[in-house]
C-alpha cells in the first residue's frame, strides 16, 4: 500500500527509512514504489519538512498503532494533586500517604498541598511542621522543586526515587 499523500505530492526523490530505523538511501519516486511492491511493504510518510522527504518502508497499520500507543502512554504519566488539611485525623493522612505511594509507583508526578484557611493562619509554624511530617511518611520519593510556601498554602512537588 502506498500512502495516498505521496501520491499527490510525487517528489522527484525520497530517502527511504526501513522498519529497523536503518537509511536505506535517496531513491527516485519510481524507484521507490518498485522497492515497496518487490518487498510487499507499505511506503508512508515520516515528514515532508525534510529534504529530500523521509518515508518508512514497513508495516503502516503497525506504526499507527505504536504512535497512538505513544500517544495515549503520555497522557497517562500526568501529575496528581493531593489536597490535605491542617486538622486531617492520622488514618485519613495514612490513606493519603498510600495513594501517593501508589501514583509514584505508577510514575506520575505528585503535587502535595496544604490549604490553610482562616484562624489556621496564626499557628502557620504547626500547619508546616504537619506538612513535613507527612512528607515524611511517604517512601520512594523525592522532592523534585523546592518547597512553595504563602501565608494560605504549603506546596510540594513528589517525583519516584
Amino acid at each position: 500500500m502506498i500512502q495516498k499523500e505521496i501520491l499527490k505530492l510525487k517528489p522527484k526523490s525520497l530517502r527511504i527509512i526501513d522498519e529497523e530505523g536503518k537509511s536505506l538511501g535517496i531513491f527516485s519516486f519510481e524507484e521507490a514504489l518498485k522497492l515497496a511492491q518487490e518487498k510487499n511493504k507499505d511506503l508512508f510518510i515520516l515528514t515532508t519538512k525534510a529534504s529530500p522527504i523521509v518515508v518508512k518502508l514497513g508495516d503502516y497499520s503497525k506504526f499507527l498503532y505504536l504512535k497512538k500507543k505513544k500517544k495515549s502512554h503520555k497522557k497517562s504519566k500526568e501529575q496528581k494533586t493531593v489536597r490535605i488539611g491542617v486538622n486531617e485525623a492520622k488514618a485519613d493522612l495514612e490513606r493519603k500517604v498510600k495513594q501517593i505511594e501508589k501514583f509514584l509507583e505508577n510514575g506520575h508526578a505528585v503535587e502535595v498541598k496544604m490549604v490553610i484557611k482562616g484562624r489556621q493562619q496564626i499557628h502557620y509554624d504547626f500547619a508546616k511542621e504537619k506538612f513535613l511530617q507527612f512528607l515524611n511518611l511517604i517512601k520512594n520519593k523525592v522532592i523534585t522543586q523546592p518547597i512553595r510556601e504563602n501565608p494560605n498554602m504549603i506546596v510540594a512537588y513528589l517525583a519516584k526515587k
